[in-house]
Protein backbone atom coordinates (compact mmCIF):
# COMPACT_ATOMS: atom_id res chain seq x y z
CA UNK A 1 0.00 0.00 0.00
CA UNK A 2 1.34 3.41 -0.87
CA UNK A 3 1.44 6.37 1.44
CA UNK A 4 -2.01 7.89 1.70
CA UNK A 5 -1.77 11.62 1.44
CA UNK A 6 -4.96 12.68 -0.26
CA UNK A 7 -7.41 12.42 2.65
CA UNK A 8 -8.95 15.46 4.23
CA UNK A 9 -12.00 16.38 6.19
CA UNK A 10 -14.69 18.90 5.54
CA UNK A 11 -18.46 19.34 5.93
CA UNK A 12 -20.35 19.00 9.15
CA UNK A 13 -20.81 15.69 10.90
CA UNK A 14 -24.17 14.13 10.13
CA UNK A 15 -26.07 11.15 11.48
CA UNK A 16 -28.16 9.28 8.99
CA UNK A 17 -31.26 7.18 9.10
CA UNK A 18 -31.40 3.46 8.42
CA UNK A 19 -31.63 1.95 4.94
CA UNK A 20 -34.74 2.51 2.93
CA UNK A 21 -36.63 -0.57 1.82
CA UNK A 22 -36.62 0.54 -1.81
CA UNK A 23 -32.92 1.36 -1.98
CA UNK A 24 -31.95 0.85 -5.64
CA UNK A 25 -28.41 -0.08 -4.64
CA UNK A 26 -29.44 -3.43 -3.18
CA UNK A 27 -28.53 -6.50 -5.14
CA UNK A 28 -27.59 -10.18 -4.89
CA UNK A 29 -29.34 -12.39 -2.33
CA UNK A 30 -31.18 -9.42 -0.84
CA UNK A 31 -32.86 -8.65 -4.16
CA UNK A 32 -33.53 -12.36 -4.75
CA UNK A 33 -35.21 -12.63 -1.35
CA UNK A 34 -37.43 -9.68 -2.18
CA UNK A 35 -38.42 -11.33 -5.44
CA UNK A 36 -39.36 -14.48 -3.54
CA UNK A 37 -41.75 -12.53 -1.35
CA UNK A 38 -39.70 -12.86 1.84
CA UNK A 39 -38.36 -10.14 4.14
CA UNK A 40 -35.45 -8.20 2.68
CA UNK A 41 -31.92 -8.24 4.04
CA UNK A 42 -30.91 -4.96 5.67
CA UNK A 43 -28.57 -2.97 3.47
CA UNK A 44 -26.03 -2.76 6.32
CA UNK A 45 -25.31 -6.48 5.80
CA UNK A 46 -23.47 -7.59 2.71
CA UNK A 47 -24.17 -10.88 0.99
CA UNK A 48 -21.05 -12.71 2.16
CA UNK A 49 -21.32 -11.85 5.88
CA UNK A 50 -18.78 -14.09 7.66
CA UNK A 51 -20.29 -15.95 10.63
CA UNK A 52 -19.04 -18.66 12.99
CA UNK A 53 -21.21 -21.57 14.18
CA UNK A 54 -21.07 -23.37 17.51
CA UNK A 55 -24.09 -25.61 17.16
CA UNK A 56 -24.81 -29.15 18.30
CA UNK A 57 -27.67 -31.49 17.49
CA UNK A 58 -29.34 -32.21 14.20
CA UNK A 59 -30.11 -28.61 13.27
CA UNK A 60 -26.50 -27.53 12.63
CA UNK A 61 -26.52 -28.51 8.95
CA UNK A 62 -29.96 -26.98 8.43
CA UNK A 63 -28.72 -23.67 9.88
CA UNK A 64 -25.64 -23.75 7.66
CA UNK A 65 -27.75 -24.44 4.58
CA UNK A 66 -30.08 -21.56 5.42
CA UNK A 67 -27.25 -19.10 6.01
CA UNK A 68 -25.34 -19.99 2.84
CA UNK A 69 -28.22 -20.85 0.52
CA UNK A 70 -30.86 -18.28 1.47
CA UNK A 71 -29.07 -15.39 3.15
CA UNK A 72 -25.88 -15.73 1.09
CA UNK A 73 -23.64 -15.53 4.17
CA UNK A 74 -20.40 -17.49 4.54
CA UNK A 75 -19.71 -19.83 7.46
CA UNK A 76 -16.06 -19.58 8.61
CA UNK A 77 -14.00 -21.45 11.19
CA UNK A 78 -13.49 -18.50 13.51
CA UNK A 79 -9.90 -19.31 14.46
CA UNK A 80 -7.39 -16.50 15.04
CA UNK A 81 -5.50 -17.09 11.79
CA UNK A 82 -8.59 -17.39 9.60
CA UNK A 83 -8.10 -15.08 6.58
CA UNK A 84 -11.79 -14.15 6.82
CA UNK A 85 -12.58 -13.50 10.49
CA UNK A 86 -16.22 -13.84 11.59
CA UNK A 87 -18.23 -10.85 12.73
CA UNK A 88 -21.09 -12.82 14.30
CA UNK A 89 -21.38 -16.06 16.30
CA UNK A 90 -24.40 -18.37 16.30
CA UNK A 91 -24.33 -20.72 19.27
CA UNK A 92 -26.55 -23.04 21.30
CA UNK A 93 -25.62 -24.94 24.46
CA UNK A 94 -22.02 -25.59 23.47
CA UNK A 95 -19.11 -23.52 24.74
CA UNK A 96 -17.44 -21.29 22.12
CA UNK A 97 -13.93 -22.17 20.99
CA UNK A 98 -11.18 -21.42 23.48
CA UNK A 99 -13.05 -22.48 26.59
CA UNK A 100 -16.08 -20.32 27.15
CA UNK A 101 -17.71 -16.96 26.57
CA UNK A 102 -16.28 -13.67 27.64
CA UNK A 103 -18.21 -10.66 28.88
CA UNK A 104 -21.85 -10.17 27.97
CA UNK A 105 -22.40 -9.98 24.25
CA UNK A 106 -20.22 -12.73 22.83
CA UNK A 107 -16.95 -14.55 22.47
CA UNK A 108 -13.78 -13.22 20.91
CA UNK A 109 -11.97 -13.75 17.63
CA UNK A 110 -8.69 -12.00 17.00
CA UNK A 111 -9.13 -9.93 20.16
CA UNK A 112 -12.52 -8.58 19.08
CA UNK A 113 -15.74 -9.25 20.98
CA UNK A 114 -18.24 -10.95 18.68
CA UNK A 115 -21.96 -10.47 19.22
CA UNK A 116 -23.52 -13.88 19.88
CA UNK A 117 -26.99 -15.07 18.88
CA UNK A 118 -28.27 -17.99 20.98
CA UNK A 119 -30.10 -20.20 18.51
CA UNK A 120 -32.31 -22.79 20.23
CA UNK A 121 -34.61 -25.39 18.65
CA UNK A 122 -38.30 -24.54 18.78
CA UNK A 123 -39.94 -26.05 21.84
CA UNK A 124 -36.74 -26.18 23.87
CA UNK A 125 -37.16 -26.90 27.56
CA UNK A 126 -37.30 -23.50 29.36
CA UNK A 127 -34.93 -24.58 32.11
CA UNK A 128 -32.30 -25.84 29.66
CA UNK A 129 -32.79 -22.70 27.55
CA UNK A 130 -32.11 -20.51 30.60
CA UNK A 131 -28.98 -22.51 31.42
CA UNK A 132 -27.75 -22.10 27.83
CA UNK A 133 -28.35 -18.35 28.00
CA UNK A 134 -26.27 -18.05 31.18
CA UNK A 135 -23.46 -20.10 29.62
CA UNK A 136 -23.31 -18.32 26.25
CA UNK A 137 -24.16 -14.77 27.46
CA UNK A 138 -25.93 -13.91 24.18
CA UNK A 139 -26.77 -10.55 22.71
CA UNK A 140 -29.99 -12.05 21.27
CA UNK A 141 -31.99 -15.29 21.53
CA UNK A 142 -33.88 -16.80 18.59
CA UNK A 143 -35.74 -20.04 17.99
CA UNK A 144 -34.97 -22.41 15.15
CA UNK A 145 -36.53 -22.68 12.64
CA UNK A 146 -39.40 -20.50 13.87
CA UNK A 147 -37.38 -17.27 14.05
CA UNK A 148 -35.05 -17.83 11.12
CA UNK A 149 -36.69 -15.07 9.06
CA UNK A 150 -35.69 -12.59 11.80
CA UNK A 151 -32.02 -13.58 11.78
CA UNK A 152 -30.90 -11.00 9.20
CA UNK A 153 -32.75 -8.18 10.96
CA UNK A 154 -31.33 -9.12 14.38
CA UNK A 155 -27.82 -9.45 12.95
CA UNK A 156 -28.03 -6.00 11.33
CA UNK A 157 -29.08 -4.44 14.64
CA UNK A 158 -26.25 -6.12 16.55
CA UNK A 159 -23.59 -5.25 13.99
CA UNK A 160 -24.62 -1.62 13.74
CA UNK A 161 -23.44 -1.10 17.33
CA UNK A 162 -19.76 -0.38 18.09
CA UNK A 163 -17.76 -3.54 18.64
CA UNK A 164 -15.58 -3.77 21.72
CA UNK A 165 -12.00 -4.86 21.34
CA UNK A 166 -10.29 -6.80 24.10
CA UNK A 167 -7.33 -4.64 25.05
CA UNK A 168 -5.75 -3.26 28.18
CA UNK A 169 -5.59 0.30 26.85
CA UNK A 170 -7.66 2.73 24.84
CA UNK A 171 -7.48 1.41 21.26
CA UNK A 172 -8.94 2.72 18.03
CA UNK A 173 -8.60 0.78 14.76
CA UNK A 174 -8.94 2.69 11.46
CA UNK A 175 -9.52 0.64 8.32
CA UNK A 176 -9.89 1.55 4.67
CA UNK A 177 -12.38 0.54 2.04
CA UNK A 178 -9.45 0.31 -0.41
CA UNK A 179 -5.83 1.39 -0.71
CA UNK A 180 -5.09 5.09 -1.14
CA UNK A 181 -8.36 6.42 0.31
CA UNK A 182 -6.72 8.28 3.20
CA UNK A 183 -6.73 5.68 5.97
CA UNK A 184 -3.21 6.52 7.17
CA UNK A 185 -3.88 10.26 7.24
CA UNK A 186 -7.11 9.87 9.21
CA UNK A 187 -5.41 7.47 11.65
CA UNK A 188 -2.65 10.01 12.28
CA UNK A 189 -5.16 12.81 12.74
CA UNK A 190 -7.17 10.79 15.27
CA UNK A 191 -3.97 9.88 17.11
CA UNK A 192 -3.08 13.55 17.17
CA UNK A 193 -6.44 14.41 18.71
CA UNK A 194 -5.87 11.92 21.50
CA UNK A 195 -2.35 13.20 22.09
CA UNK A 196 -3.45 16.86 22.04
CA UNK A 197 -6.02 15.93 24.71
CA UNK A 198 -3.20 14.80 26.96
CA UNK A 199 -3.02 11.02 26.46
CA UNK A 200 0.38 9.49 25.69
CA UNK A 201 -0.48 7.94 22.35
CA UNK A 202 1.23 5.52 19.96
CA UNK A 203 -0.02 5.19 16.39
CA UNK A 204 0.96 2.33 14.10
CA UNK A 205 0.65 3.16 10.39
CA UNK A 206 1.14 1.10 7.22
CA UNK A 207 2.37 1.85 3.73
CA UNK A 208 5.46 2.14 1.57
CA UNK A 209 7.80 5.11 1.81
CA UNK A 210 6.66 6.26 5.25
CA UNK A 211 9.36 8.18 7.18
CA UNK A 212 8.80 6.61 10.60
CA UNK A 213 10.69 3.65 12.09
CA UNK A 214 9.50 0.27 10.87
CA UNK A 215 8.70 -2.46 13.40
CA UNK A 216 6.87 -5.81 13.24
CA UNK A 217 3.32 -5.61 14.55
CA UNK A 218 4.28 -7.94 17.42
CA UNK A 219 6.59 -5.20 18.73
CA UNK A 220 3.51 -3.30 19.95
CA UNK A 221 3.35 -5.83 22.76
CA UNK A 222 6.84 -4.92 23.98
CA UNK A 223 7.41 -3.07 27.24
CA UNK A 224 9.56 -0.37 25.60
CA UNK A 225 7.61 0.53 22.45
CA UNK A 226 7.30 4.17 23.61
CA UNK A 227 11.08 4.52 23.60
CA UNK A 228 11.43 2.75 20.24
CA UNK A 229 8.80 4.76 18.37
CA UNK A 230 9.62 8.04 16.61
CA UNK A 231 8.48 11.30 18.12
CA UNK A 232 5.87 13.21 16.16
CA UNK A 233 7.05 16.64 15.11
CA UNK A 234 5.58 19.33 17.33
CA UNK A 235 3.68 16.90 19.56
CA UNK A 236 5.62 15.39 22.46
CA UNK A 237 2.78 13.13 23.62
CA UNK A 238 2.57 11.24 20.30
CA UNK A 239 4.91 8.54 18.98
CA UNK A 240 4.68 6.89 15.55
CA UNK A 241 5.83 3.55 14.13
CA UNK A 242 5.40 1.98 10.71
CA UNK A 243 4.03 -1.58 10.94
CA UNK A 244 5.87 -3.94 8.60
CA UNK A 245 3.31 -6.75 8.44
CA UNK A 246 -0.40 -7.40 8.82
CA UNK A 247 -0.24 -9.72 11.83
CA UNK A 248 -2.83 -9.36 14.53
CA UNK A 249 -1.89 -6.56 16.93
CA UNK A 250 -1.20 -7.70 20.51
CA UNK A 251 -2.23 -5.91 23.64
CA UNK A 252 0.08 -3.03 24.47
CA UNK A 253 2.11 -3.83 27.58
CA UNK A 254 4.09 -0.58 27.89
CA UNK A 255 2.60 1.10 31.00
CA UNK A 256 3.56 4.57 29.77
CA UNK A 257 1.14 4.34 26.82
CA UNK A 258 -2.43 5.52 27.43
CA UNK A 259 -3.93 5.30 23.93
CA UNK A 260 -3.23 3.34 20.75
CA UNK A 261 -4.42 4.06 17.20
CA UNK A 262 -3.87 1.38 14.57
CA UNK A 263 -3.95 1.82 10.80
CA UNK A 264 -5.41 -1.47 9.55
CA UNK A 265 -4.83 -0.67 5.88
CA UNK A 266 -7.52 -1.71 3.38
CA UNK A 267 -9.63 -3.68 5.86
CA UNK A 268 -13.31 -2.96 6.68
CA UNK A 269 -13.02 -4.78 10.03
CA UNK A 270 -12.31 -1.67 12.10
CA UNK A 271 -13.76 0.85 14.52
CA UNK A 272 -13.63 3.65 11.92
CA UNK A 273 -13.91 2.99 8.18
CA UNK A 274 -12.35 5.40 5.66
CA UNK A 275 -13.51 5.17 2.04
CA UNK A 276 -14.24 7.08 -1.15
CA UNK A 277 -17.80 7.53 -2.51
CA UNK A 278 -17.43 4.90 -5.24
CA UNK A 279 -18.37 1.26 -5.79
CA UNK A 280 -15.54 -0.05 -3.61
CA UNK A 281 -16.42 2.37 -0.84
CA UNK A 282 -20.10 1.47 -0.96
CA UNK A 283 -19.27 -2.23 -0.74
CA UNK A 284 -16.98 -1.57 2.23
CA UNK A 285 -19.67 0.40 4.06
CA UNK A 286 -22.10 -2.47 3.53
CA UNK A 287 -19.52 -4.96 4.82
CA UNK A 288 -18.07 -3.11 7.77
CA UNK A 289 -19.25 -3.24 11.37
CA UNK A 290 -17.43 0.01 12.17
CA UNK A 291 -19.24 2.45 14.42
CA UNK A 292 -18.38 5.38 12.13
CA UNK A 293 -17.67 5.92 8.44
CA UNK A 294 -15.45 8.66 7.00
CA UNK A 295 -16.15 9.32 3.30
CA UNK A 296 -13.35 11.27 1.59
CA UNK A 297 -13.84 13.41 -1.50
CA UNK A 298 -16.36 13.20 -4.32
CA UNK A 299 -17.32 10.20 -6.40
CA UNK A 300 -20.08 8.42 -8.29
CA UNK A 301 -21.77 6.76 -5.31
CA UNK A 302 -24.77 8.90 -4.24
CA UNK A 303 -25.03 10.08 -0.65
CA UNK A 304 -28.39 8.32 -0.29
CA UNK A 305 -26.82 4.94 -1.03
CA UNK A 306 -23.96 5.56 1.39
CA UNK A 307 -26.36 6.71 4.11
CA UNK A 308 -28.54 3.64 3.61
CA UNK A 309 -25.53 1.34 3.80
CA UNK A 310 -24.35 3.08 6.97
CA UNK A 311 -27.59 2.02 8.61
CA UNK A 312 -27.83 4.85 11.14
CA UNK A 313 -24.16 4.91 12.11
CA UNK A 314 -22.18 8.16 12.20
CA UNK A 315 -21.29 9.28 8.68
CA UNK A 316 -18.71 12.02 7.99
CA UNK A 317 -18.31 13.57 4.53
CA UNK A 318 -14.78 14.93 4.11
CA UNK A 319 -13.48 16.81 1.04
CA UNK A 320 -10.06 16.22 -0.50
CA UNK A 321 -7.48 18.88 0.40
CA UNK A 322 -4.26 19.80 -1.40
CA UNK A 323 -2.85 21.13 1.89
CA UNK A 324 -3.38 17.74 3.51
CA UNK A 325 -1.73 16.05 0.54
CA UNK A 326 1.35 18.27 0.93
CA UNK A 327 1.52 17.56 4.67
CA UNK A 328 1.48 13.85 3.95
CA UNK A 329 4.06 14.06 1.20
CA UNK A 330 6.51 15.85 3.49
CA UNK A 331 5.84 13.70 6.58
CA UNK A 332 4.43 16.63 8.58
CA UNK A 333 1.60 14.57 10.06
CA UNK A 334 -0.35 15.17 12.17
CA UNK A 335 1.01 18.56 13.33
CA UNK A 336 1.09 19.89 9.77
CA UNK A 337 -2.59 19.15 9.12
CA UNK A 338 -5.12 22.01 9.03
CA UNK A 339 -6.67 22.38 12.47
CA UNK A 340 -10.00 23.35 10.90
CA UNK A 341 -10.60 19.83 9.60
CA UNK A 342 -8.79 17.96 12.36
CA UNK A 343 -11.41 19.33 14.75
CA UNK A 344 -14.15 17.85 12.60
CA UNK A 345 -12.86 14.38 13.54
CA UNK A 346 -13.28 15.18 17.23
CA UNK A 347 -16.61 13.27 17.57
CA UNK A 348 -14.77 10.04 16.73
CA UNK A 349 -12.43 10.36 19.71
CA UNK A 350 -13.87 9.73 23.14
CA UNK A 351 -12.53 12.27 25.59
CA UNK A 352 -11.85 10.07 28.61
CA UNK A 353 -8.82 11.99 29.83
CA UNK A 354 -7.75 15.62 29.89
CA UNK A 355 -4.40 17.08 30.69
CA UNK A 356 -1.46 18.96 29.34
CA UNK A 357 -0.12 17.64 26.06
CA UNK A 358 3.10 18.54 24.29
CA UNK A 359 1.21 21.05 22.16
CA UNK A 360 -1.82 23.27 22.61
CA UNK A 361 -3.10 22.55 19.10
CA UNK A 362 -5.68 22.25 17.66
Amino acid sequence: MTTETGAAVGPDTARVEGPAADDPGRSGPARQTLAAGQSSLPAALHAALPVALELGGGHAEAVRSWLEGVLGWQVVDGVDDDPVPPVLLLSDHRAPPGGGSDAVGGTTAGGIDLPTVLLLPDGSDPVRAAEAAVHVAPAAVLGWPGDRDRLAEVAAELLSAPRQRATSGSRLVVGGGAGGVGTTTVALALAGLRAWAGARTVVGVRGLGLPWRGVPTAALGGSDIWAVADRAAGLESLRIVTLLDHDRAPEVADPTIEAVVLDAGPDPDADVLVCRPDAAGLAAVQATTAAAVVVVGDGPAPHRALAAAAGGRRLLRLPWSARVARAGATGRLPAGLPGSWVRRLQPLVSQTRTGTAGSTRP
